[in-house]
């Protein structure tokens, strides 16, 4: 009887629900045709009373459909128009981009203070809804390791400088990042430009130049590192100026919400849209290498030969330099490796891998990466930084570090090649006045995006001024190289002067090895002759306007040049 009389009330339940969802379904049916329409933007379901009523009646959530319509599709298909699709009522609405509410008018541009705009630093503004972030299911902020498209968000992206707008637009929200997803600091994020969001790409011309366009994948990076800053573009430049491959970087002021966040620092991802930019196509093996033993993550290409390589590279016997070549871009690997030794980050072995495979000649190279930890022991607080043994952090489970030290152990020609190379960057490339130029362009961006606590910047320059020392001793007992000395060379200050190939003036100064000679070429300029050399106060007359000199105790080398005589034509009688 019992269990007739719960059928009974069963059924009438069934039968009252289903009378008020016709109800509910009819009172919302113009709702849901308007929003068929493209004169209603999506933004409206956010921000307007519309989505607060529907969201309040817990029928709606909006949210990317990525895991149905973009799982299989390749990169450059990614930014096609989809449709976004309702979840929770399982109602198929049919919603458009911000077409019609133009820049100034979206979130992320109206709730930026006018006092925070008299700073004419860049700032970039998101706005997105707190359910999105916070809420304990579907917020990103709460759920910081998950990962993939089910975890992007809608929001608002506006970018101002000289307090002005300069662009705007609906964007993907996600949460970016490794260790520091679980670090208690404001998070760093990605934006996605979407057509199902607004625009395709970010504004050309504005952030970076012509080599990362179109960009459809940008990182908002948080780069603070307990009262370190701007760290990551910092050894960016230098690993560039070394000749490693780097993304291109911005500092930013960056507001959530309308909360000051702090200085972010606008970064390219490193995806398959980079490749695409950057190389034309997106065929390649990737892998993204980590610090920790077996962590990496395979991206894409051809996993079988991403494993042959690693099995190879990570062997322990000696190699020759021609072996490595075959396989590898040595320049690259070993401009990679001057520029971790000279920044000494703490979590060296990051950064792509990656293989080319429409080139059935290509080589392995790398992409420098993650630098955030450079000029400081971000584990132990040492007193002194810049005399950190970064050798050491080339470990033999990464191709990098194996090959590096295979190579040392097995190759003379190769000793002699990264010898060469190491005295030639820190002479010509890493010089004083370029590393203190920028310290002060980092300095003077902390200044104007009012970074208070600088402290760091008087490490920095003492790091700058006293690493190459650090290095030289660490490379003569590394390979086993004589002690170096220092050789300046003078002339008159209207020759030109080249060394070692590079263009350099009178007063030049640099250090060498006995395995690494310096050679000085004098060009006199027109009305002069180049007369001798003096060298440690003897003269040298052996030799033309070419020296090559092994360096074997400190040495001054002064290139002697004479102005020529003009003759007068004498009248015969």
């Amino acid at each position: 009887m019992a269990r007739y009389k719960i059928g009974l009330l069963g059924t009438f339940v069934i039968l009252l629900v289903s009378v008020l969802l016709v109800e509910l379904g009819g009172m919302f049916a113009p709702l849901k045709q308007r929003l068929q329409l493209q004169t209603v933007p999506s933004a409206m379901l956010s921000f307007n009373a519309i989505g607060e009523t529907l969201r309040q009646l817990n029928l709606l959530q909006v949210v990317p459909n990525e895991y149905v319509y973009y799982k299989h599709l390749p990169a450059t298909e990614l930014n096609k128009r989809h449709r976004l699709f309702q979840r929770k009522s399982r109602v198929d609405i049919q919603l458009y981009g911000l077409e019609h509410i133009p820049p100034e008018k979206l979130p992320s541009s109206t709730i930026v203070y006018h006092d925070d705009l008299e700073n004419p630093a860049p700032l970039v503004s998101v706005v997105i809804d707190p359910v999105d972030l916070y809420d304990p299911v579907i917020g990103i902020l709460s759920n910081p390791l998950k990962r993939g498209k089910s975890w992007e968000r809608s929001a608002f992206l506006s970018y101002f400088d000289q307090g002005r707008l300069v662009f705007a637009s609906g964007i993907g929200l996600r949460i970016h990042g490794g260790k520091s997803r679980i670090a208690p600091m404001e998070k760093s994020f990605r934006a996605y430009f979407r057509s199902i969001y607004g625009e395709e790409q970010f504004q050309p011309g504005v952030i970076f130049d012509e080599r990362a366009e179109p960009i459809r994948h940008l990182i908002l990076h948080n780069d603070r590192r307990d009262n370190w800053h701007l760290v990551n573009p910092l050894a960016y430049d230098i690993a560039e100026r070394i000749g490693a491959i780097v993304p291109q970087t911005k500092p930013v002021r960056f507001f959530l919400n309308g909360e000051f966040q702090g200085v972010y620092v606008l970064t390219e991802h490193l995806s398959e849209e980079y490749l695409f930019s950057h190389y034309g196509h997106t065929r390649f093996t990737f892998v993204r290498t980590k610090w920790d033993a077996g962590t990496s993550q395979f991206q894409i290409g051809d996993y079988a030969r991403y494993e042959a390589f690693k099995t190879w590279a990570t062997q322990r016997t000696p190699l020759t330099m021609e072996e490595v070549q075959a396989r590898v871009d040595l320049e690259n690997l070993s401009r990679w490796v001057l520029s971790i030794l000279f920044c000494a980050p703490t979590d060296a072995l990051q950064g792509p891998l990656l293989l080319d495979m429409t080139n059935p000649n290509a080589k392995w190279f790398w992409i420098n990466w993650d630098m955030d930890h450079s000029f400081q022991d971000k584990y132990h607080r040492v007193e002194h930084p810049w005399e950190l043994d970064t050798f050491r952090e080339l470990r033999p489970h990464d191709p990098r570090g194996a090959l590096f030290y295979r190579l040392i152990e097995g190759s003379p020609d190769f000793r002699s090649y990264f010898t060469r190379l190491f005295v030639d960057t820190m002479n010509h490339k890493l010089t004083q006045e370029f590393l203190h130029e920028r310290l002060a362009h980092y300095e003077q961006i902390a200044i104007n995006y009012g970074i208070q606590d600088r402290e760091y910047i008087e490490i920095t320059r003492q790091f700058f001024d006293h690493r190459k020392a650090v290095l030289r001793q660490q490379m003569q007992e590394r390979f086993h190289l004589s002690s170096s000395f220092a050789c300046r060379v003078q002339s008159p200050p209207n020759v030109q002067l080249e060394i070692d190939g590079f263009s350099e003036q009178s007063g030049y100064e640099g250090w060498y090895f006995e395995t690494t000679p310096i050679r000085v070429k004098v060009i006199p300029a027109t009305g002069q002759t180049f007369s001798h050399w003096i060298i440690n106060d003897q003269v040298v007359t052996s030799v033309g306007t070419v020296i090559e000199y092994p360096v074997t105790a400190d040495t001054i080398i002064e290139a002697v040049v004479v102005q020529q005589v003009e003759r007068k034509n004498e009248e015969t009688p």
